[in-house]
């Protein structure tokens, strides 16, 4: 009804952004889920990023739901927005690696090829919470990498030990230094 996609569009990354809770799109059948159970097999998940997801089930906040995937079950509600992004042709990964930065997107690469492409993790790298950020215009997402799409960023978040080496152990080590 809208005129159809243009050359510019990634069609296989449409998507409906709907404002209700988690669970009421992870589930499109009429078995019932809790949101909770669906975060839960996600683990291992550090407790700063399970709190958000909580908020965000709890503040009722966009849901994503992938065309591609989930189309014809999906019936339209008010609000719903239906968005098409713009193709893509690179993966951008941040953080802890030693040359941030875009590759070039190829399909179905695992995610040891983008972070071999930027040069491989850093000593800083938390290996076990490397998540991505899928951007649909205004709305983003959290993904847990298993199928990397375009577009995608992998961030590559610091480790717990090094975190605590920066704020606590070394500030402690140079205090006690400067008093002896």
């Amino acid at each position: 009804m809208a005129g159809g996609p243009t050359q510019f569009a990634s069609v296989d990354r449409a998507v409906i952004a709907r404002r209700s809770k988690i669970y009421d799109v992870i589930n499109l059948n009429t078995q019932s889920t809790s949101a909770t159970s669906q975060l839960s097999a996600m683990s291992p998940i550090r407790p700063e990023m399970y709190a958000g997801f909580s908020k965000m089930n709890s503040t009722q906040d966009y849901s994503i739901i992938q065309i591609k995937k989930y189309g014809p079950s999906v019936k339209l509600r008010p609000n719903d927005e239906i968005i098409i992004p713009r193709k893509d042709l690179f993966i951008y990964v941040s953080g802890n690696v030693r040359r941030p930065g875009a590759c070039k997107f190829e399909a179905g690469m695992p995610l040891s090829f983008y972070i071999n492409e930027c040069g491989g993790l850093t000593g800083k790298a938390d290996r076990g919470n490397i998540f991505g950020v899928r951007y649909y215009g205004n709305t983003s997402q959290m993904t847990d990498l298993s199928e990397i799409s375009e577009g995608d960023i992998i961030v590559v978040p610091d480790s717990q030990q090094a975190k605590f080496l920066a704020t606590i152990l070394l500030p402690v080590i140079t205090a006690a230094a400067t008093i002896a």
